[in-house]
Formats: C-alpha cells, structure tokens, sequence
C-alpha cells in the first residue's frame, strides 16, 4: 500500500496484499472493476477527525499498462455511485495508466 486516507492502520488495509487476496487482490487478479452495493453490517468505517460512518458502496479498479495491472484503487462512497461517478472513475484509472 502506498497511501490511505480516512483509514486506520489497525482495522483498516494491510501493507501488503497478494494477489487473490481480499477485492484489492481479486480485482488486480481479474484485471476488473469491483462495485461492491450491499456490504456487511460489520465495515471498516470511513473516518475523519469530526465523525466516523460506514460507507454505502466501495468500488475497487485496477489501473492497467500494456496489459498489467501498475496499481489498484479502492474507494468507498457515503452515498451510492451514480452511472456517471462510475463512468468517471472508469476513464481515471485508464488516463492514470498511460501516464
């Protein structure tokens, strides 16, 4: 992991992952978006300095390069992610990878 933001390092992200493991790892796995709607009562909470919440949806997108996958993105959204947040994030994570 390179960076996180509203996370604690001891519920939230390991440093490391492997591929297959968790949905950052599935994701970089299948070289897919993940959108993840219906998540469990039980979430690591969004946090910030003035109030913590569970988050609503999470995606996860893999940032491809000449076919491999150069860094996976996982976010999570108090609210649902509308067509165009998602069609968005989709054009990101391609503009990033040619960057």
């Amino acid at each position: 992991m390179l960076s996180a933001y509203a996370d604690d390092e001891q519920d939230g992200h390991p440093q490391r992952v492997k591929i297959g493991e968790g949905l950052v790892g599935q994701c970089a796995l299948e070289k897919r978006s993940m959108l993840i709607s219906d998540l469990p009562d039980r979430i690591v909470p969004i946090r910030s300095a003035l109030f913590q919440a569970s988050p609503r949806d999470v995606i996860v997108l893999p940032v491809l390069f000449e076919g491999g996958v150069k860094a996976v993105i996982e976010l999570a959204s108090l609210s649902a992610f509308t067509i165009s947040h998602l069609a968005f994030l989709e054009q990101l994570t391609r503009a990033s990878a040619s960057c």
